[in-house]
């Protein structure tokens, strides 16, 4: 019985470290380029280009963050980056409103800079 409860200890821990593993990440251009370009909202600064991220976020000394690695694509919604596959969650994702276009990247709203605005890469 030993072996038996063995392999099923084994197979609990390692169905969930598959899972993990096999996040779909899509990395489809058309679906990818509507996230990139220089994004800002309050205290939040977001650059993703067709290979890289960098995400500023300012405030108190405990909230305070930047993150900068490869741009691997999306899963869902949210943007993967990194070596580790991290990820911000983007519970709104890009989209126009009147002209200008937004995103809610880890709770906060940012809006995208024109092309050849400042910041821009065009």
């Amino acid at each position: 019985m030993r072996g038996a409860h063995s392999s099923r200890r084994a197979f609990v821990v390692a169905v969930p470290c598959l899972l993990l593993a096999c996040t779909e990440i899509t990395t489809r251009p058309e679906r990818a380029v509507a996230y990139q370009g220089e994004w800002s909202g309050p205290n939040v600064t977001l650059s993703i280009r067709a290979n890289h991220l960098k995400y500023r976020r300012s405030g108190g000394a405990l909230q305070s963050a930047l993150v900068e690695g490869a741009f691997l694509g999306l899963s869902g919604n949210d943007i993967i980056y990194g070596s580790r596959k991290s990820r911000l969650k983007v519970s709104v994702p890009p989209h126009e409103v009147g002209g200008v276009w937004k995103m809610t990247v880890e709770g906060t709203v940012l809006t995208r800079a024109p092309e050849g605005g400042p910041g821009s890469a065009g």
